[in-house]
């Protein structure tokens, strides 16, 4: 059975995803068609608007066969790190084709820059050292190297998201000699962070930024979206849905956990140093994926402020008053975020090599998928969670304090992993 993978977010599912999963399948051919899809967590550095078993269960409703979870620490990482946690799991499946949106629609072209950007040739470290010490982003410099070298057409590719994402895809494949071929359909509608309308498509910023507002929406989603997206709402206690705000309060217990370490234990025992609490902070928050000193020393001041009343931060602002050109925000949200789970450099190691494949939800057609693989697949599958409690802990956590949060601010109650995949969600009309 030829299966098509499709990486995702589905936040919410609409019609542009309609379409994308239509295509992919039409021109791979492909007769099973496996989503691996973000949990809890989605790679802006937020929480998914709706958990991940309910968007499991309308990705089950809309053309999906298969819908395996990207774990937390995947889908809060880098668009590198998370396109190498996406792509190990479709190589460990067996997936013949990938299939994403891209601005550019030339999938010649984004192979030729994603060979180009994973040879890492002297030519493009000098060029972009050149350009990064010019005071540049990560990105404008990388993009400028490009264009250097290549030439304009492959510089304006890494100006669009979902090129930037489609480039790491490959580079997966690539680096990991992976046997799976991408394919690309040009992305419909407006752009990944456009909320505005345009035909019957609008972009998943687009319908959550209309939910907020609590404009019509009707005509941008299908069916099985509207019927949940409504039923969280009337369940709701204020009619909203959960945003990184929601939050607000963990972040702050947690920074001002931190900085109680770090006022009353100044020491670094094993090189017999004293430090003050500004370093033992700085120290401590480099425990943490993508936290530099100098961030860790801005987070501490703004600690500081927040602890001691002089700025009344949300989530948001707070993210906010530590962005810089070469932090962007979406990077920002994602370490935070990390930082209220306790993703620490130590816990999240054991996602070097993909630790495991959590499936949760099917149909007919997914499930005689799985079954004729099952035996090659070489980590293990989980379909219930309480048989690999052990090997899940990082993620029952996140999907805990999810759970937690939606019910405390929004009054919705969400089943936890034990009782929600006690056996995966199953379609039993195939679509």
């Amino acid at each position: 059975m030829k299966a098509l993978g499709i990486i995702c977010e589905y936040n919410p599912l609409h019609n542009g995803h309609i379409y994308h999963i239509q295509e992919a399948l039409r021109i791979s051919k492909a007769e099973c068609i496996i989503a691996i899809m973000s949990g809890d967590y989605v790679q802006r550095g937020e929480p998914a608007i709706l958990d991940k078993y309910t968007r499991t269960q309308i990705a089950l409703d809309c053309g999906i066969d298969f819908v395996v979870e990207l774990p937390a620490y995947y889908a809060l990482s880098s668009a590198e790190c998370f396109a190498e946690g996406a792509l190990s799991i479709c190589h460990a499946l067996h997936v013949d084709n990938i299939c994403f949106g891209s601005e550019c629609n030339h999938i010649d072209k984004l192979q030729t820059l994603a060979a180009f950007l994973t040879n890492d040739s002297t030519a493009y470290k000098n060029t972009l050292k050149t350009y990064l010490s010019l005071g540049n982003s990560f990105a404008k410099s990388r993009s400028m190297t490009v264009t250097n070298i290549l030439g304009s057409d492959y510089g304006k590719i890494l100006e669009e998201p979902n090129n930037i994402l489609g480039v790491e895809y490959i580079k997966a494949i690539l680096k990991n000699n992976f046997d799976i071929k991408p394919l690309t359909i040009m992305r419909t509608g407006n752009g990944y962070n456009n909320s505005s309308d345009k035909g019957m498509y609008l972009s998943a910023s687009g319908i959550r930024e209309a939910l907020k507002k609590n404009t019509p929406i009707d005509s941008y989603i299908p069916p099985s979206t509207l019927q949940f997206i409504e039923t969280y709402r009337n369940q709701s206690k204020d009619k909203n849905f959960i945003h990184a705000d929601d939050f607000s309060l963990l972040l702050w217990f947690q920074l001002s956990n931190i900085l109680f370490k770090a006022e009353s234990n100044p020491y670094q025992s094993t090189k017999k140093l004293t430090l003050s609490a500004k370093n033992y902070f700085i120290q401590y928050m480099t425990q943490f994926m993508d936290v530099t000193p100098e961030l860790a020393a801005s987070i501490y001041n703004h600690t500081i402020k927040w602890h001691t009343g002089r700025c009344n931060y949300s989530f948001s602002s707070f993210a906010e008053s530590i962005k810089t050109k070469n932090y962007a925000l979406s990077r920002i949200k994602r370490i935070l975020f990390r930082i209220i789970l306790g993703f620490d450099k130590e816990k999240s190691a054991q996602y070097n090599t993909l630790p495991y494949i959590k499936i949760l939800g099917f149909n007919q057609k997914g499930r005689a998928y799985l079954k004729s693989i099952k035996k090659s697949v070489s980590v293990p599958i989980v379909t219930k969670t309480a048989d690999y409690k052990d090997l899940l802990f990082i993620d029952i956590h996140a999907a805990n304090i999810y759970n937690h949060v939606y019910k405390m601010q929004h009054d919705i109650s969400i089943l936890n992993d034990y009782i929600q995949s006690g056996s995966c969600l199953f379609r039993k009309d195939s679509t």
